[in-house]
């Protein structure tokens, strides 16, 4: 069993910890956060220490990582921190639930989260920093590029491919060949069915565009 610590104190973070050890892949030894985000000396009666002195605490030789932080800003704080402790010379960990179906010929990328009921068919890539959750799809030959964010039910066509730093809400449905540019907002229950460009959002009942990156606006 290896030794595990998660970057974050959220009830997220606890979620992901709660996975970690059911694998019976990981102990976690602990929690960080950076030293300004700071609120609590332990987590399920284990410690939660500063981020800038974590190899005081944490072994860099034995220890892995996982940073449990969700979809904020497009995914770019998880980014930041999972690049930063990486540099740090610790090891990122990966989750795959037992009950997930990978395909052969399947590339999947690091510090990767699937959750239950996952499926990923052949021939698909799947890059480093990428969460999918539970009973998602990812179809044959697509490609899902780094640090992005699958909500449960999202489904990604054949050939398709999810640039950088996209979130995919619930029920999302992305069509066969087509293309999301990179940070990209395909909201719960939407249909993408023709390759939409970077800093789009998408909502349901029709492809709109809400707003672009013109805009100015901080979602991006």
């Amino acid at each position: 069993m290896k030794n595990l610590f998660i970057v974050g104190d959220t009830s997220f973070s606890e979620l992901i910890a709660l996975y970690m050890e059911y694998s019976g892949q990981y102990r976690v030894v602990g929690f960080s956060v950076e030293e300004k985000y700071l609120s609590k000396n332990f987590i399920n009666n284990v410690p939660v220490v500063p981020l800038e002195q974590v190899e005081k605490y944490f072994s860099v030789e034995d220890t892995e990582f996982f940073v449990a932080v969700g979809y904020k800003q497009l995914n770019k704080i998880r980014t930041r921190l999972y690049e930063e402790v990486k540099n740090k010379g610790y090891k990122a960990a990966s989750y795959i639930d037992k009950h997930a179906i990978i395909g052969p010929d399947v590339s999947l990328g690091e510090h990767i989260f699937l959750f239950e009921n996952v499926v990923i068919q052949p021939h698909a890539v799947l890059s480093a920093n990428t969460i999918v959750w539970a009973s998602s799809t990812i179809t044959h030959d697509s490609h899902i590029f780094e640090n992005c964010f699958l909500g449960a039910g999202s489904t990604v066509g054949g050939f398709a491919k999810v640039r950088k730093n996209c979130f995919v809400g619930m029920n999302a449905t992305i069509h066969d060949h087509v293309e999301v540019g990179e940070y990209c907002i395909v909201g719960a229950g939407a249909r993408v069915h023709k390759s939409i460009p970077p800093k789009t959002l998408v909502m349901p009942a029709e492809e709109r565009i809400l707003f672009d990156a013109a805009d100015g606006r901080e979602y991006f």
